[in-house]
């Protein structure tokens, strides 16, 4: 693959799981129903406190903080995700003992999208051109108003996805080779106006902000139930880049592989994270070398000094590195893939921390 230059906007989404901080804002009340449920947690329902998070609260009492998103299906009172306040009840089981999820029952584990790499611009299907709200960020189940690419072919109950454009890849003849996107949301139309070309509805998922002006997608699947699959190809390349703006990344952090279903990878394989260093290497490894040296004779002895004073010059922090074996730094799952492009979250980040440039592998049979 060409060299690339990755030229990134400043990403956003940072706050997906936030808890809300703010002292003078209300909790979300409901009455609370002791019948509620009867899922195989023993509690039926936890009152938040401060510093609570969704994700914490699956991790507490579902026994994996990826199930978040199933424990806020069963708490329709709190509409956005992002922010659980003190005195908030949020309940740990489904009404009536139904999972109000598609993914109750799923045996794997659930991850929201976040954001994905395609090799060029996708389709823009329309625009989210106006609110019916003051506010200039906008929130589930904010009505909205989008002007359609082709109104003719959509109908009620249609729904598109929300992706902003984080950044491009450049290779080094300056052609684009890759656009990073990032998941923000998905509405679903609800009404059609003769007077007017623009077509209402309503903001269902939002992961990131959401504005006027934003483009709309075909819709895709934005939270992915996935149980490992075993890898059936090999497949080599490096991480290029990160959901989130970060330097050192670690488990549950989500990374962009430049792999992609095109390569034979699907959701679910296996990924391993390789490094080679020695941090500590910036000795003059001729030094090292001609402490080894022994001489029987007058000749050798010349021509070991001949040696010395010819030698090459002491080898660099990078040729060192280059010496060095192969080493297991971490595991990522593949949660999305593109054609050459794939999405992977770290599900195993060693003792080290991980970065963006590390080679990653895929082998068979894992």
């Amino acid at each position: 693959m060409a060299s690339r230059t990755l030229r990134l906007l400043a990403p956003t989404f940072a706050a997906a799981l936030a808890v809300g901080m703010v002292a003078h804002a209300s909790a979300q009340t409901v009455m609370v129903s002791p019948s509620r449920g009867t899922g195989p947690v023993s509690r039926q329902f936890h009152i938040a406190n401060s510093g609570d998070t969704l994700y914490d609260l699956a991790q507490r009492y579902l026994g994996d903080e990826m199930m978040w998103p199933l424990l806020w299906s069963y708490n329709p009172q709190i509409t956005n995700p992002h922010w659980i306040y003190p005195g908030d009840v949020v309940f740990l089981r489904p009404e009536g003992g139904t999972p109000t999820s598609p993914f109750a029952n799923a045996n794997g584990r659930i991850f929201p999208l976040g954001g994905f790499y395609t090799a060029g611009e996708v389709e823009v299907q329309g625009t989210l051109r106006y609110a019916d709200t003051g506010r200039r960020l906008l929130a589930e189940l904010d009505t909205v108003y989008l002007d359609l690419s082709n109104r003719d072919d959509v109908r009620v109950g249609d729904r598109f996805a929300l992706n902003r454009v984080d950044g491009r890849l450049y290779d080094s003849e300056d052609a684009l080779v890759g656009v990073k996107y990032i998941v923000t949301g998905s509405v679903v139309v609800t009404e059609f106006h003769e007077e007017t070309q623009l077509v209402s509805a309503v903001i269902t998922d939002m992961w990131d902000t959401i504005e006027r002006g934003d483009p709309l997608f075909l819709s895709q699947p934005q939270l992915l139930s996935l149980s490992p699959v075993p890898n059936q190809v090999e497949a080599e390349g490096s991480i290029i880049d990160s959901l989130l703006p970060l330097t050192l990344l670690h488990e549950q952090h989500f990374i962009f592989l430049d792999i992609g279903s095109d390569d034979g990878v699907v959701p679910g394989n296996r990924v391993r994270i390789w490094e080679r260093s020695d941090e500590g290497a910036n000795f003059d490894v001729s030094t090292a070398e001609r402490g080894q040296e022994t001489t029987t004779s007058r000749r050798e002895r010349n021509e070991g000094e001949r040696r010395r004073r010819n030698r090459e010059r002491p080898l660099t922090y990078e040729q060192i590195q280059e010496l060095l074996p192969w080493q297991v730094a971490g595991e990522a799952m593949i949660v999305y893939t593109t054609g050459q492009y794939a999405t992977a979250v770290v599900t195993d980040g060693g003792d080290r921390e991980l970065s963006l440039g590390q080679r990653v592998t895929i082998q068979p049979g894992d």
